[in-house]
């Protein structure tokens, strides 16, 4: 995976390939500082009706057929 980080001494950014169970050390090549790794908002918002087992719940008392 690809990942995103950012020098804690110069704020220069840098990208990395590493996988996910390896732990890098990521060395500013512009400074030599430590680097840290960027954290990304989801890219999946869930908004709305439909996304949980009781949302599609009939309202009339009915049971669903099983």
């Amino acid at each position: 995976m690809t990942y995103l980080y950012r020098c804690s001494k110069c704020r220069a950014e840098q990208e990395r390939q590493h996988r996910m169970t390896e732990t890098p050390r990521v060395v500013c090549a512009l400074c030599g500082g430590r680097c840290v790794k960027v954290v990304y908002p989801p890219a999946v918002i869930f908004r709305g009706r439909g996304f949980y087992s009781t949302d599609n719940k009939r309202g009339d008392g009915d049971k669903k057929p099983a």
